[in-house]
């Protein structure tokens, strides 16, 4: 959920809250106030009541022409006083026809010798009337006033906030591998000024240790190629002596061997490198029906060498945008993976469908506490061989990264399938 949208539940929420609770204390308000207006006419037709009860020598020839609305006379005991009393009731409106609110004063009083429970009742018809007509009008006003309040403030936190979004647009899209100076427009907001500086700043030390790291990954691969280049080449001179006895032969075969795999690993944690510092922006487009036939005839005499029979099932003729230098390292370890990892008179499925390359193989089963998911972890090696640098399928993994491709490797008893889809 968007910050804006948090914090505009909450706004909006609260003023509903408290649009309700003013509205109920207005209620309250004005009822209070309209009753203090009737218990004072109650109590002005009170006095004018007993001023024509009393003035009438018969208590039956009196009309209340000047009291408004009902007025009852129950006779009670004359030792029964009832205090002056002000309530609200429901009283059958015969003009209406319907029960209606009304708001009535009690209290006793003596005439002609009789005690008499007197009760004068105002209808609230006009005053309900008036309490629901404002309180439609306050509705309505707030609604009208929580919608235009939406508005504005989407409207404002729009323009207040476009910096930021300017800033966050500019680095979804930056490259570190091009890498090209912010430009963010000016704020007079100081946050976002301040959080431009910070990324400004944070993007200059980044393209500074990018280059840096850059340039130490090419030297030392560079650097340590080279000493490497001559301990192998001594050892294949040194090999070539006759007059050495078999322990050293095999002593500087074992130099030989380390010298090569540790080329083999300078090599790949180089490409890996690369890869990761996106150096392979160079895309072709590559029929990988034929590209994989081509990488099969290189590998010939290994499967010869091994006996092992190979099955193609090409449904499809897939094109990949891909660069021509990864395309070469991923079918190529696939490749030799299947084979090295291979039994002697064995097998290899090679399927391709539209979007899927599917190579199985057999071979030896994991070892024990291996899962098909650490295959892909750097220096993970599913055999104890000493020619393996372990990142083979590291290598490929990354390369299926880079391109969005899905990879999955599956295991049953002593078949090794892995699937890419792209």
């Amino acid at each position: 959920m968007k910050l804006l949208a948090l914090t505009n539940r909450f706004y909006f929420a609260s003023i509903i809250v408290i649009v309700i609770i003013a509205g109920f204390v207005s209620y309250l308000i004005f009822k209070t106030s309209i009753n203090r207006q009737f218990n004072e006419k109650l109590l002005a037709e009170r006095e004018q009541l007993i001023f024509e009860l009393h003035s009438q020598d018969n208590i039956q020839d009196a009309y209340y022409l000047n009291v408004g609305g009902k007025v009852t006379l129950e006779p009670i005991n004359n030792s029964v006083y009832v205090p002056l009393s002000w309530s609200d009731t429901l009283l059958y409106d015969a003009y209406q026809k319907k029960k209606l609110t009304f708001r009535q004063i009690k209290f006793s009083d003596i005439f002609d010798n009789r005690n008499y429970l007197i009760t004068i009742s105002k209808s609230l018809l006009s005053t309900d009337e008036m309490i629901k007509g404002i309180g439609e009008v306050m509705l309505l006003l707030m609604f009208s006033l929580i919608i235009s309040l939406i508005l504005l403030s989407n409207r404002i936190n729009k323009t207040i906030w476009q910096p930021f979004y300017d800033s966050l647009s500019f680095l979804k899209t930056y490259d570190l591998t091009k890498p090209n100076s912010p430009k963010f427009d000016s704020t007079r907001i100081d946050e976002f000024r301040k959080l431009n500086e910070v990324i400004n700043a944070m993007i200059e030390k980044s393209i500074n240790d990018y280059e840096s790291l850059k340039e130490f990954s090419e030297n030392a691969s560079h650097e340590i190629q080279t000493p490497l280049s001559i301990i192998k080449t001594k050892a294949e001179l040194l090999m070539q002596d006759e007059t050495l006895r078999e322990e050293q032969i095999n002593g500087i075969n074992t130099i030989y061997a380390a010298a090569n795999r540790l080329s083999r690993l300078n090599h790949d944690l180089a490409f890996l490198t690369k890869i990761d510092n996106n150096q392979f922006n160079e895309l072709k487009t590559i029929n990988l029906n034929e590209f994989l036939n081509n990488k099969l005839e290189e590998f010939e005499d290994l499967i010869d060498h091994k006996n092992i029979a190979i099955t193609k099932s090409f449904i499809a003729e897939p094109r990949l945008r891909i660069n021509d230098s990864l395309i070469h390292v991923l079918i190529t370890n696939l490749l030799n993976n299947a084979i090295k990892h291979n039994v002697e008179n064995g097998t290899i499925n090679l399927k391709i469908k539209k979007n899927e390359l599917v190579i199985e193989n057999t071979g030896n089963p994991l070892q024990k506490g291996d899962s098909g998911n650490d295959l892909f972890k750097r220096f993970r090696k599913s055999t104890t061989s000493k020619e393996s640098s372990g990142l083979g399928l590291a290598l490929v993994k990354k390369i299926c990264d880079l391109y969005d491709y899905k990879i999955v490797y599956s295991v049953n008893k002593r078949k090794h399938k892995i699937v890419i889809v792209f």
